[in-house]
């Protein structure tokens, strides 16, 4: 497939999208932070990034100026120059997402804030890169002009099934390996679109949405395992997103063995007879037949699961296991309540001193975060911490 390289951005949002880009990191650290407060002052705001109120105040007016932000006056009866509250506008900052998988393309325009600004998806055979990335620039295309006359565009975020061979670049889906490998993404938007672009996995992609979600001082040192038709891994160090030496750190799915028991969402759908979730009222809506029969295979899943767990808590010192699933809350939950990680120094302690001492990892269900809002996430931290890599993004820019 031939991707044109005539950009498709208008010429005087392409301008506004590059003033985004020449914010330097002070600024856009004061724009984050007022869009995480609401509503907040200079002086709080300068002690907040430990910056001197002269500073606060020059930064602020320019990013006034700019329509960022927004700056109140707040007369509290006494003499003197009024307080000033400030508020970022909404819309001002935004980033695209876009996730790629053999059934699914789907496109997502979020604000600095979190707010969903525009989505659309479309379901079909994608297995194929020409078939994916035509449908995905056709879907970006149609609705470039109206996207970008409201908002700056900071930079992109790609989300695609499969491992990295080019880290940040090349990703090889299960599905047609050889064909994807050839593919350049983060070439193919950068070039089409003149925004920044991030490519990600997409269990990457889901960990970093989940750490939006969460909060930004929720996810210290934990492994994200993500479960869909395949199953993937992240990990978060210290706060960051590792990457490792390809962008594939965390993945756990090569110690599960194949079979009948492997944890994956096509394996649930066969079990019950069903081709989605669309009409899933709960594990309490089964007869006892099929419940009895769902149940001993999610345990049977979780039987499989647990020592590719307990291997990486132990190569790896986290305090949480987080798990997102493309199937019902429930039934995750199910899969993982037979599983009971070991902590570190178990080989050395037991009884009173190991209760006592050890603190083995805990491991909690989250719902599911979509793929293309996370790689908007991804998108917006890279662009805040003035374009690092993954292994440089930390929750605090989330």
């Amino acid at each position: 497939m031939t991707i044109v390289d005539t950009p498709v951005i208008p010429s005087s949002r392409a301008a506004q999208n590059a003033q985004a880009q020449h914010l330097n990191w002070g600024q856009r650290q004061i724009v984050a932070a007022v869009a995480r407060s609401g509503s907040t002052n200079r002086l709080s705001l300068a002690d907040e990034l430990g910056l001197s109120p002269q500073t606060m105040s020059r930064a602020t007016r320019s990013l006034v100026a700019d329509e960022l932000l927004d700056e109140e006056p707040v007369h509290s009866g006494t003499r003197g120059q009024p307080a000033r509250n400030l508020s970022y506008r909404k819309a001002s900052l935004a980033s695209l997402g876009l996730s790629l998988s053999d059934t699914r393309i789907a496109l997502t325009l979020e604000d600095l804030d979190g707010t969903v600004l525009f989505e659309e998806e479309a379901t079909g055979g994608f297995g194929h890169p020409d078939d994916a990335l035509a449908r995905a620039t056709t879907m970006i295309d149609s609705n470039f002009e109206r996207i970008a006359a409201h908002t700056r565009l900071v930079g992109m975020g790609v989300a695609a099934k499969g491992f990295f061979v080019q880290p940040g670049r090349s990703v090889v889906s299960r599905e047609m390996p050889a064909a994807w490998a050839g593919i350049n993404l983060r070439t193919v938007f950068e070039q089409r679109y003149e925004l920044d672009v991030t490519v990600c996995n997409n269990a990457r992609a889901v960990a970093m949405g989940s750490i939006r979600a969460l909060g930004p001082n929720a996810v210290r040192n934990a492994l994200f395992v993500y479960i869909g038709n395949g199953i993937g891994g992240a990990l978060v160090v210290d706060g960051r997103l590792a990457e490792g030496a390809y962008g594939n750190a965390g993945e756990i799915g090569a110690l599960i063995p194949d079979g009948d028991y492997r944890p994956s969402r096509g394996r649930i759908t066969a079990l019950l007879g069903k081709p989605d979730f669309a009409d899933w009222q709960g594990l309490g809506a089964l007869s006892q037949e099929d419940r009895t029969q769902l149940l001993d295979w999610c345990r049977r899943a979780g039987a499989e699961l647990q020592p590719a767990m307990q291997a990486a808590t132990y190569l790896i010192d986290v305090d949480t296991v987080f798990v997102c699933a493309r199937f019902p809350r429930d039934i995750a939950r199910q899969m993982v309540a037979g599983i009971d990680l070991l902590p570190h120094g178990t080989m050395l302690l037991s009884g009173r001193a190991a209760d006592k001492l050890l603190r083995p990892p805990r491991i909690e269900v989250l719902e599911s975060v979509a793929m293309e809002s996370g790689a908007c996430a991804l998108a917006m931290s890279r662009y805040l911490a003035g374009g690092a890599g993954l292994d440089q993004l930390s929750s605090k820019y989330v």
